[in-house]
């Protein structure tokens, strides 16, 4: 539990109650908008593992009303099978009588403090521009990207040649909502589809429970009705009108799957409909094959809490990659510094034997600063893979290589697809 005096009558804590749920979620009703209200409400009642004493906010204490508020949502996140605890910083807002008083920067300190004692590995969040860079968060990894096609561009079914067979006709399959009696269909089809990516948000049955009981978030499902309804996909998706279909994420896992999904959404939408998900998903290329047009995708921000901890949390990945490659067995250190603190990774026979805290290391003229002097940003997207060194170098002309160790740097930091989707919000009933 926290609880902290500020400035100006004001105090800093953690929630208490189902009365502070509440009040911080009329807050955000009120300050934000009505969705963000909801789901502030649902997520501190119902989101597995959300708890309360990680959740902060500021009030008055002359009236009790409330000035900011920030929460913490929990997800582990699948890094080539090792599971990451991460932190998604969420509802981060301040009222409007209580601006440029730093009540934000409090909240968010105060946050990044409490991650490594709680075991958090990594810290997520979307923000607003350049903000959060200031927190020590980097841009790394798309997401909410999306291609938009023309539902005239998707072909229809023509029956094949008689006595040929035929797995696309959109006759035999059926698109109908998700229930909790499709929950252990749904973790099942959703863990085939995140497999293909080595970074993805792991997704349980509690999940998906929470977001079709308590959220009910628009998940459908694809049946297969000529082998007993057999679930075949799920996709996550909404429509406004008949003009428009919006595709958040897409399990279908084959061509065929993708292009019945996109029929079936066609016999309801005389428009677009705007494909989302990563870029290697099955429903984005068959997309782009049928000549959508893609938008700008945002970017994850994204903090590693305790490096050397981290490190060690990844070395099976790391290993992995050493007994892929060319350094099978490799016994070195390698030191890579961020310029204001830098950190030893020593392996011994191919594993990673420590990860160490070295401090600050000078990196001027004719020092030797270390075997990869990196900016922290640049770093981010090197270890999780959303660039390879070689692609970071033009951004960053200050990245400085010790030639005799890049081969061991190339097999430890190598691109990663990614799908990093977490979906939370409260989606009201129609």
């Amino acid at each position: 539990m926290i609880e902290e005096k500020l400035d100006g009558g004001l105090a800093m804590r953690t929630l208490r109650s189902a009365e502070d749920v509440r009040r911080c979620a009329e807050f955000n009703a009120r300050c934000n908008n009505p969705s963000e209200g909801a789901t502030y409400e649902c997520l501190h009642m119902h989101f597995p593992g959300m708890r309360w004493d990680e959740s902060l906010l500021i009030a008055d204490e002359s009236d009790g009303k409330i000035a900011a508020t920030i929460c913490l949502i929990p997800w582990e996140m699948d890094f080539g099978g090792v599971r990451l605890k991460t932190a998604q910083l969420e509802m981060v807002l301040s009222h409007p009588e209580y601006r440029k008083r730093g009540l934000v920067a409090r909240l968010i300190n105060r946050f990044m403090e409490n991650l490594p004692p709680a075991g958090y590995d990594v810290s997520i969040i979307w923000g607003i521009p350049y903000y959060y860079r200031k927190y020590g968060y980097s841009y790394c990894h798309y997401g909410n990207g999306y291609v938009t096609l023309p539902v005239a561009r998707i072909p229809d079914y023509r029956e094949p040649p008689r006595g040929a067979l035929s797995a696309d006709n959109p006759a035999r399959y059926a698109l109908r909502r998700a229930a909790e009696t499709d929950i252990s269909a749904l973790a099942e089809l959703y863990g085939a589809s995140a497999r293909r990516y080595q970074l993805h948000i792991a997704r349980d049955g509690a999940i998906w429970r929470y977001l079709i009981r308590d959220a009910s978030h628009p998940v459908w499902l694809v049946e297969d009705t000529a082998r007993g309804n057999r679930p075949v996909s799920y996709l996550i998706y909404d429509q406004s009108g008949a003009s428009a279909a919006r595709i958040a994420e897409c399990g279908a896992d084959s061509h065929a799957d993708a292009l019945t999904v996109l029929r079936l959404l066609k016999a309801n939408c005389n428009g677009v409909i705007h494909v989302g998900g990563p870029a290697g998903s099955v429903a984005v290329k068959l997309a782009r094959s049928l000549g959508s047009v893609a938008s700008q995708p945002e970017q994850w921000l994204m903090r590693v809490t305790d490096i050397p901890a981290f490190f060690m949390k990844i070395a099976p990945v790391l290993e992995k990659r050493l007994a892929d490659s060319d350094c099978a067995g490799v016994s070195a250190d390698v030191v890579i510094n961020l310029y204001r603190k830098a950190y030893r990774l020593t392996f011994s026979g191919g594993r990673l034997a420590a990860a160490e805290d070295i401090g600050f290391r000078d990196y001027s003229m004719g020092a030797d600063g270390g075997d990869l002097c990196v900016p922290p940003d640049a770093f981010t997207r090197l270890v999780f893979g959303f660039r390879p060194l070689e692609r970071l170098l033009d951004a960053w002309p200050d990245i400085v290589i010790n030639p005799s160790k890049r081969y061991l740097i190339d097999a430890l930091f190598s691109e990663t697809p990614a799908f990093i989707h977490t979906p939370f919000h409260y989606v009201a009933k129609t």
